[in-house]
């Protein structure tokens, strides 16, 4: 028996990206259902490469299946170190909008949805629980040895439990690595990732200081500096 969509045509998407929408999963409230955007499909996607890149097949311009295949790996080959800082992937499925990334829905502990790093920074600069956080975060990070993209403040989520917060990286883990890097080296690349992060912190920090309004998302550090 073939399971009808999951239906979220009269859904409204609790967030944004450029790629993609995010639902709450309307049977599941702890669940996300990460939907394409109509306008970052995979079919549009390749046609805006060039040759031979176009010659690609689909799914490698497919978002989700992309993010499924790295945070599948990262969980069955990454310490228990790497692995708290990130949702599980509940697969691929099916819904009226097109297929989508299933993924855990970071709650805080009074059961609102969490705010992005970016957005607490904003809202309350840096408190003593979220440095604490930033702190655990970094040496995690650093002993699980994982190369992934820069690490953004808008792709990581902040979760309070009881006590304290933890660090959510909710986007931006990169591609199903082809083989692991050797530790020695995992390491290096992950300071400068780490190094980059505290510096990408550090502009939010001083913007709202300088008593600027929100501005775009801190993506490329070298034209933010």
């Amino acid at each position: 028996m073939t399971q009808e969509p999951i239906p979220l045509a009269n859904e409204t998407p609790f967030s944004k990206g450029g790629n993609r929408l995010c639902f709450v999963h309307p049977g599941n409230s702890q669940r996300c259902l990460k939907v394409l955007n109509p306008t970052s499909t995979p079919e549009l996607k390749r046609q805006g490469k060039r040759f031979p890149a176009n010659l690609r097949p689909l799914r490698y311009f497919d978002e989700n299946l992309q993010e499924y295949g790295a945070l599948d790996a990262i969980h069955r080959n990454y310490p228990e170190e790497i692995r708290r800082h990130l949702p599980n992937t509940h697969g691929i499925v099916q819904t009226d909008l097109g297929h989508a990334h299933e993924v855990d829905l970071i709650r805080d502990r009074d059961g609102r949805i969490g705010q992005t790093l970016e957005q607490y920074l904003w809202n309350n600069s840096l408190d003593q629980t979220v440095e604490q956080a930033m702190a655990e975060f970094t040496a995690d990070w650093l002993a699980g040895a994982l190369p992934t993209r820069a690490l953004l403040p808008h792709n990581i989520v902040v979760r309070h439990t009881d006590p304290g917060a933890v660090l959510i990286l909710i986007d931006g883990y990169g591609r199903k690595p082809s083989f692991k890097m050797p530790r020695f080296w995992s390491r290096i690349t992950t300071r400068k990732t780490l190094k980059d992060f505290k510096s990408r912190v550090d502009i939010v920090l001083k913007r709202k200081k300088d008593g600027e309004i929100a501005k775009p998302r801190i993506s490329i550090l070298e034209r933010s500096m």
